[in-house]
């Protein structure tokens, strides 16, 4: 878990050498990441569970995980969803529920 440490950015290829570990869930709620890159995630290669709620987040680039299953952006600012989707297609049902995707 990397919870509330006041992150205000994830390092870049942080998670780069550890594709091979077991971890298949990744909790990073209550830091500061404005703009996401999901890119940083996509070598973690058995990862199914990633909750990133209360980050404050505007901005999100997509980036393709085979084995995801439940991306957590509750409680965030998304306005834009790089390469997906935007506020103006986003109903507002899915915009107010806590699990965003």
């Amino acid at each position: 878990d990397i919870i509330g440490l006041g992150l205000k950015q994830i390092p870049e290829d942080y998670f780069y050498h550890y594709s091979n570990i077991r971890t298949s869930q990744i909790y990073m709620d209550f830091n500061y990441f404005p703009n996401l890159d999901l890119a940083e995630f996509a070598n973690l290669d058995n990862l199914e569970y990633l909750s990133l709620t209360n980050c404050s987040i505007e901005t999100v680039k997509s980036s393709l995980m085979r084995k995801l299953k439940v991306l957590d952006l509750g409680y965030n600012k998304i306005s834009n969803f790089l390469g997906t989707c935007n506020s103006s297609n986003i109903s507002s049902s899915v915009e107010s529920s806590y699990q965003l995707f």
